[in-house]
């Protein structure tokens, strides 16, 4: 307590029923939450358990646990610490019976797994394939949990009988696996407290303090969990900053935080802006341009540390110039390697620079490639230990029942699902009916009899052993790794190093688990940033979002163009007259800029290639010139001048010229199909030529605006049935 400053130390001892710690980027805000913690057991005499704590990732609840339990002399007792939805898992667990639905040893489905689910459900209704990619239904499906109800209960989706047909059967098949998805853990606590005032009082009476990190990054539905929670005796306490507020595409609501004071009676903010990050010169440009922005509380981060170097700015003739740049600029000044990121505003700008280090024989690290979690060798052992936990789950089944190759083709399968279907079963039950069901032949027979033996040996396995010896038996006992070594041989892709990783993953967590179905309810809550451990000598590469809560010695921020950020390239038109989507892409800017301790290096590039498109004539982003242009280093600028140059305030872009003149024409009333959202109407149209954005309904219910020039959509007649 005695290293904190002013600021942090009022926040700390606050004694508001709610409080929001208004904590810029770099200004100590888990400090403050992990000592206000400490603060309530040791001063306020709080009970730790009757303390809960939430935030967004593993990672950052780890960090808390540790700082807590370092402090704290009696360590038997201890705070509830943890992530929205790891609390939202032990909520369901222990009011499992009332949930209509559910029931004990329930599994939790990911995103890949509500996809496959998805494709089962388009293939008992076909019709929905026509309306639905099982992406898109999927999100569509999240979209309507994360506000608390369905499409019934809104009156435009209520005559939508596709919509309807599609959450009904997902849900089906939810309830046949015994299975919720992420989006559950949040919505089912929230539903069931809102209907049942006993148990809501219950947990309002023992929670006699509620904090919570990233508050800005809340959705709906976890807003409605702490007003759930936050009751006429018990104080909440969050910590957030509505100027990092770039989530929300994924559902995070910036006016959680703006309108805390309305949503909390008695409720009181307190301010950090010192920032112990960044140089002078870095938030003077951050401050400059996050200024611009209306929709914010309002703060402004200062510091201590020295003034440092000024930004630096180069606009390069290419993208792949642009990365040479770079890449030798960063061996010129010899920066270990490991204290450098590479910052992009999407995924697919990595390729020119990933090339540059290739060649160079430079290592680096790409932050969100693909994930672990979802490699096909991780969701293969994970199936087997599904099955194990729940005979139910016929998705696992699927996955696995030929994995490693034994026999059971795709026939047969077929054959299996028509009689599960038939009795209306599962998989395993009718599995183990068939060893004297001589209508398969003898070696599916024997092929199926020897799959359920080795299921039950694994269970059996399971009972007397941890995790990681659990998943080791099912490696050595399916021949799974002479399976993935086989591949790995093939593909030259060593994928058994992957299951030996998973392996290790298991190993170091089996403590913690107490059976397989604990262990694939937790295990579902992980994500790759939980695993991620800065290499010893590498430069990170990562988008602008997967930067959030990280910091690097030495930041390049690239692709600092009008289409890229501020986004524009994107099927889904992020309309910049919107001065709400406008303001997020110059929050995710803000949030980039202050990653950077020592040096902040911005680049763009008057030609680039995005998705598979040459653009020739791109210009400088608004945001330099709001940042302010005079007070960077300007190392190259283009020849052609930016209009923000001249008028950083103008509300539109023009976008990149391309030749459209043989583009269909769309107007009032025209079918398109759209690759990502299926069909729909146009409702209207603005512009003309390159320049020209449509208005379109789409059968799913969602309305959105297009850059006609840019957009995967074409004019279509509707197929007939």
């Amino acid at each position: 307590m005695r290293a904190l400053n002013p600021a942090q130390l009022s926040a700390v001892r606050a004694s508001e029923p709610a409080v929001l710690v208004l904590a810029g980027a770099g200004t100590g805000k888990t400090r403050v939450i992990v000592e206000r913690i400490i603060w309530l057991i040791v001063s306020e005499n709080v009970p730790p358990n009757r303390i809960l704590a939430v935030t967004f990732t593993n990672k950052a609840a780890d960090e808390m646990k540790t700082r807590i339990y370092n402090e704290l002399s009696n360590k038997e007792v201890f705070p509830w610490v943890g992530t929205f939805h790891s609390f939202g898992l032990h909520f369901l667990r222990r009011y499992t019976p009332f949930i209509p639905n559910l029931r004990e040893g329930f599994v939790v489905f990911d995103e890949d797994d509500q996809v496959s689910l998805m494709k089962r459900v388009f293939k008992e209704n076909p019709i929905l394939s026509e309306q639905f990619l099982p992406r898109e239904a999927v999100k569509i499906i999240n979209g309507f949990k994360q506000r608390i109800i369905s499409p019934k209960d809104l009156p435009e989706f209520r005559n939508n009988v596709d919509l309807i047909t599609l959450w009904d059967s997902y849900h089906k098949y939810l309830r046949d696996a015994n299975a919720v998805d992420f989006d559950d853990l949040i919505s089912l606590p929230v539903v069931l407290l809102e209907e049942n005032n006993s148990i809501k009082e219950r947990l309002r009476n023992f929670y006699l303090e509620i904090l919570v990190d990233e508050y800005q990054d809340t959705n709906h539905a976890q807003f409605r969990l702490l007003q759930a929670l936050k009751g006429e005796r018990n104080r909440i306490f969050v910590v957030g900053d509505e100027d990092q507020c770039i989530y929300s595409w994924r559902g995070s609501e910036l006016d959680n935080i703006l309108n805390f004071e309305r949503h909390f009676d008695g409720a009181k903010i307190y301010r950090l802006e010192q920032n112990y990050r960044s140089t002078k010169n870095i938030l003077i440009s951050a401050n400059n341009l996050v200024s611009h922005n209306r929709f914010r509380i309002g703060k402004k981060l200062w510091t201590e540390n020295e003034p440092g170097e000024k930004i630096s700015f180069y606009w390069a003739d290419s993208d792949v110039d642009e990365a040479e740049w770079v890449i030798n600029d960063i061996l010129k000044h010899n920066y270990p390697l490991n204290c450098v990121a590479i910052l992009f505003r999407t995924n697919n700008q990595s390729r020119p620079f990933e090339e540059s280090l290739l060649k160079r024989n430079i290592p680096y690290v790409f932050i969100g490639g693909i994930k672990f979690y979802a490699r096909k060798e991780v969701k293969d052992l994970l199936a087997y230990l599904r099955i194990v936990s729940n005979e139910e789950d016929d998705d696992a089944v699927r996955r696995v029942i030929n994995v490693p190759h034994r026999d059971i083709g795709q026939a047969t399968l077929q054959k299996i699902e028509e009689y599960a279907k038939l009795r209306n079963s599962h998989l395993m039950k009718v599995m183990r009916e068939i060893e004297y069901d001589h209508t398969f032949n003898a070696r599916a027979r024997q092929a199926i009899v020897n799959f359920i033996r080795l299921i039950d040996e694994i269970k059996l396995h399971s009972i007397q052993s941890d995790i990681g010896e659990v998943v080791k038996f099912i490696v050595d006992k399916t021949g799974y790794w002479d399976y993935v070594k086989s591949i790995s041989h093939k593909e030259g892709y060593e994928k058994d190093k992957i299951v030996m990783e998973f392996i290790s993953v298991c190993d170091q967590n089996k403590k913690h688990y107490n059976s397989v179905t604990e262990f694939l309810q937790s295990f579902s809550l992980m994500t790759d940033i939980d695993l991620k451990e800065v290499p010893s000598r590498a430069i990170q590469l990562l988008t602008c979002h997967s930067t959030k809560g990280l910091e690097f010695d030495y930041v390049y921020l690239t692709g600092m163009e009008e289409g890229l950020l501020p986004y524009l390239e994107d099927e889904e038109f992020i309309d910049l007259n919107n001065p709400k989507e406008i303001e997020e892409e110059r929050r995710l800017c803000y949030v980039a800029m202050t990653r950077a301790r020592k040096r902040l290096v911005i680049t763009g590039a008057s030609k680039r290639q995005i998705f598979g498109r040459t653009l020739n004539t791109r210009q400088i982003s608004r945001f330099i010139f709001e940042m302010g242009f005079d007070k960077l280093e300007v190392l190259r600028v283009p020849s052609a001048r930016s209009p923000y140059e001249e008028d950083i305030k103008e509300d539109f872009v023009e976008c990149e010229k391309r030749e459209v003149d043989d583009s269909p024409k769309y107007k009032m009333g025209t079918r398109v199909w759209h690759a990502k959202f299926g069909y729909g109407i146009v409702l209207n149209t603005e512009g003309k030529g390159d320049k020209m954005k449509a208005r379109v309904k789409f059968d799913s219910g969602r309305t959105a605006v297009l850059m006609v020039s840019m957009a995967p959509m074409e004019i279509v007649e509707r197929r007939k049935n």
